[in-house]
């Protein structure tokens, strides 16, 4: 059996740490309460939850990799974009120095 193991805490979901913000998180252990409430076991009395992929129809799967996907693209263009401003503003600088 497939077990994610995902907590609330900032500092605690290294693997998506520079894809994802929390309240991102948030929406996905959202989506899979709803798309497939099994596969989520809330911890009482903390903010932890198990996922079991193995409970994941192919559904769920593409709705959930989808969201991700958008996410991560928006972020790379956002990181590819303001990377372009800072090469293009430091050209500036040197024009003017």
């Amino acid at each position: 059996m497939s077990r994610v193991h995902c907590d609330f805490h900032c500092d605690s979901y290294s693997f998506f740490h520079s894809r994802i913000t929390p309240d991102e998180l948030g929406e996905v252990l959202r989506k899979l309460d709803s798309l497939c409430p099994n596969s989520v076991v809330k911890k009482p009395d903390t903010n932890e939850v198990d996922v079991n992929t193995d409970l994941f129809t192919g559904k769920v799967f593409f709705e959930i990799n989808s969201f991700l996907d958008g996410i991560i693209l928006d972020m790379d263009a956002f990181h590819q974009k303001k990377k372009a401003m800072l090469q293009h503003n430091g050209s500036n600088n040197n024009i003017h120095s």
